[in-house]
C-alpha cells in the first residue's frame, strides 16, 4: 500500500487488491502518506480458501470491474488535518467515550486504551532522565517522530506500568 500511495502522489494511477479484512488498513495507511481515496479493489472474503472457480468468478464478476473503475478515476491529494500538540487534550468524556473516539479515529487496533492524562504520562517520565523532546527517530509508515514524551503516551495507553518506560525507550531505540 505504501508503494501505491508513493505512486498516487507522483502521479502514476495504481489499484491495489486488497482482501476484504485489509481495506480500512490500506485506507489509513494511504490518508497518512496523503493520498485521499486511495483506488482500492476490494477482493470479497480471503482468496486462499478460494477454489479456483470461486477465486476466477469473484475477479470476473466483482474485483475486475473496480480495478478498471479506479484506473479511471482522477488522483485526489488529502488534507492533511492539524495534528495535536505533545500536551494536547484531545478528548474529555467518559471511558467507553473515550475508547470509540480513539477506534473511529484509528488511534487503536481495537484494544483497550488507558487514557494518556498528564499525569500518568508525567509518572512514565520520572524513569529517565533524558527530555521529554528527545527525538529517538523517525517511524514507519506515517513517518512521524518517536520522542520520549510519545514513548511515554503510548506506554500509558498500552496499560504499561511507569517503571518499563527504560525499556519502552530501549525498543524503540531498536526499532
Amino acid at each position: 500500500m505504501r508503494a501505491a500511495a508513493t505512486a498516487e502522489k507522483s502521479g502514476v494511477r495504481t489499484v491495489s487488491i486488497v482482501a476484504s479484512g485489509f481495506v480500512r488498513q490500506g485506507e489509513a495507511i494511504a490518508r497518512a502518506m496523503g493520498v485521499e481515496n486511495i483506488p482500492i479493489a476490494e477482493y470479497p472474503g480471503v482468496p486462499m480458501i478460494d477454489t479456483a472457480q470461486e477465486l476466477r468468478r469473484k475477479v470476473e464478476e466483482e474485483v475486475a470491474g473496480n480495478v478498471i473503475i479506479g484506473l479511471t478515476t482522477p488522483i485526489q491529494s488529502a488534507a492533511r488535518t492539524a495534528e495535536p500538540e505533545p500536551r494536547d487534550i484531545v478528548f474529555e468524556g467518559s471511558l467507553d467515550e473515550m475508547q470509540e473516539y480513539f477506534h473511529r479515529n484509528m488511534w487503536s487496533e481495537g484494544l483497550p486504551v488507558m487514557p494518556p492524562t498528564i499525569d500518568r504520562v508525567e509518572k512514565f517520565l520520572r524513569y529517565t532522565d533524558r527530555s521529554p523532546n528527545e527525538v529517538l527517530g523517525v517511524l514507519l509508515p506515517e513517518n512521524r517522530q518517536a520522542t520520549i514524551w510519545n514513548v511515554a503516551v503510548n506506554g500509558v495507553m498500552a496499560g504499561c506500568r511507569p517503571e518499563y518506560m527504560p525499556v519502552l525507550i530501549a525498543v524503540v531505540e531498536c526499532i
